[in-house]
This record gives structure tokens, C-alpha cells and sequence, in this order.
């Protein structure tokens, strides 16, 4: 396998990306490619060795050549466990899974747990500042 081709404009390096007959519209590509359905308006196009704006209206088409921006770097958040903080609460507050939470922290908090016995909601203490990803 090839490493993808890096194309700059300007100060931004893009990576390029060739549009597959499955491809269904630049925000699948954006979620898909970038984690982000958001930053299907910074795709570009390339074409005859110069980048153009993609008109969002019309359709894409099957082996265009596509740039794709850098992905977009997202901070960890934390949450400082308060009293009262449930950890499913927690996970439906940040949308992720109580399961999540636990893997992510366990390392940090070995007496982090998900719900069981006599802990119905989970065992956290207050204090920890717990990663969400």
C-alpha cells in the first residue's frame, strides 16, 4: 500500500483523496475520512493541477480527486466526578458509553467499575478526573 499523496495550498497541506462509486455525498467522505461530517465545506477539489471549490449542491462524481484538509485535532475533555455523578449519566452527557469511560480510566482509577452488585450505578469518587473520548 502507497502512503496518500500530500498536496499544499497555501499554508494547509491537504491529503488527496479519489472519490469511490460508493462515496455518497462530501459529508459521508468528511465523517468517513476525517471523523468529522462537519469539515466536508474545507474539501477541495483538484483539478488540472489547481484546487477548486466543491459545489456542495452537485453531485460528486466517482474518480475524482479530492482534497481532503488535515483532521481536525479534538482535546480530550475531562469531567471532575462531583457528588451525585453517575457515570451513566455522565456518558449519556458527553455521548459516549458508561463501558468507555471505564476502559479510559481504569489505568488512572484501577476502582473505577461499570454498574454491578452493590455499586447499581458504577463506582467512581469524587474528585477524579476522569477522561472522555
Amino acid at each position: 500500500m502507497t502512503a496518500p499523496i500530500q498536496r499544499q495550498v497555501g499554508s494547509t497541506i491537504y491529503t488527496e483523496y479519489v472519490v469511490k462509486s460508493t462515496d455518497k455525498d462530501l459529508k459521508q467522505i468528511a465523517k468517513d475520512q476525517l471523523g468529522d461530517e462537519s469539515q466536508y465545506t474545507k474539501i477541495r477539489r483538484w483539478d488540472n493541477n489547481l484546487p477548486k471549490d466543491v459545489n456542495i449542491n452537485n453531485p460528486i462524481v466517482a474518480g475524482w480527486t479530492l482534497l481532503l484538509p488535515p483532521k481536525p485535532v479534538t482535546k480530550p475533555k475531562t469531567h471532575t466526578v462531583k457528588s451525585g455523578d453517575k457515570l451513566g449519566e455522565l456518558a449519556k452527557t458527553y455521548g459516549t458509553t458508561v463501558a468507555k469511560i471505564v476502559a479510559d480510566n481504569k489505568v488512572k482509577y484501577p476502582k473505577i467499575n461499570t454498574p454491578v452488585g452493590k455499586y447499581p450505578d458504577g463506582f467512581i469518587d469524587i474528585g477524579w478526573i476522569l477522561d472522555i473520548k
